[in-house]
Formats: structure tokens, C-alpha cells, sequence
């Protein structure tokens, strides 16, 4: 089970959700001109983030636009897990950001990281 963080509304939760062996660290982020809320799930064996509570938090007081949140959360990655750039995904929607990293297996080649982009607007 990952080891997951979650924070809403000045509210921090601790629990424990079944993802995908291969996921290292899963960061989800719902915005609203802010961030409104913010889970972070990290692999139970390989500790990327130190302290998820304190990552969370950080995540939190980012303010801007989706692109501005991604691009904030990717030099926080860089200055914890510098190897986060080999296996990742990227999905910017309306509202909200997820990134995925996934584990680095030496048996099989790394694959260029994703970026998925989903903007929609409203109809007129």
C-alpha cells in the first residue's frame, strides 16, 4: 500500500492507498485560481519524499493556473528526486493537475516522460 497525504481546506489526512507497484509517487491537485487541495501517495519501500506532510504543504501555497502549478511542483521534484525526469507523466486539465513518476527498473529502458494536456472551455 502507498503511503498517501492529503490536504483540504487546512485539513491533513494520513492513509494508505493501493496503486500500481510501479508508481513511485502520485501528486494530485485541484485548483481553483489556488490550490485547493493536494494528495501525494509515495511507494511503500522507496522514500522519495522525506516528508509527505511538509511536501503537501508546500504543494498548497502554490498560486497560479495549472501550467504555473505543474511547472512549480516539477522544481520541487527536482530538488528532492532528481532522477524524476527519467518515468513520468504529466495530465494538465481545467482545475487540476496530475503527476505520476514511476519507478526505475534497470531491466527495461526509460521511457521519454509524457505530457498530456486537456484544456476545455465552456460552451458560449
Amino acid at each position: 500500500m502507498h503511503r498517501c497525504q492529503s490536504y483540504r481546506m487546512d485539513v491533513f489526512t494520513e492513509y494508505e492507498e493501493e496503486y500500481t507497484w510501479g508508481i513511485a509517487l502520485y501528486i494530485e491537485v485541484s485548483i481553483d485560481y489556488s490550490v485547493n487541495s493536494v494528495t501525494v501517495c509515495q511507494h511503500p519501500t522507496l522514500t522519495v519524499v522525506q516528508d509527505l506532510k511538509q511536501f503537501a504543504r508546500s504543494i498548497s501555497g502554490i498560486r497560479g493556473d495549472e501550467f504555473t502549478v505543474a511547472e512549480d511542483i516539477a522544481e520541487m521534484l527536482d530538488s528532492v528526486f532528481s532522477d524524476w525526469r527519467k518515468d513520468f507523466e504529466v495530465v494538465l486539465r481545467r482545475g487540476s493537475v496530475l503527476i505520476i513518476v514511476y519507478l526505475q527498473r534497470s531491466s527495461r529502458p526509460s521511457r521519454v516522460g509524457s505530457v498530456f494536456i486537456l484544456l476545455t472551455s465552456s460552451p458560449p
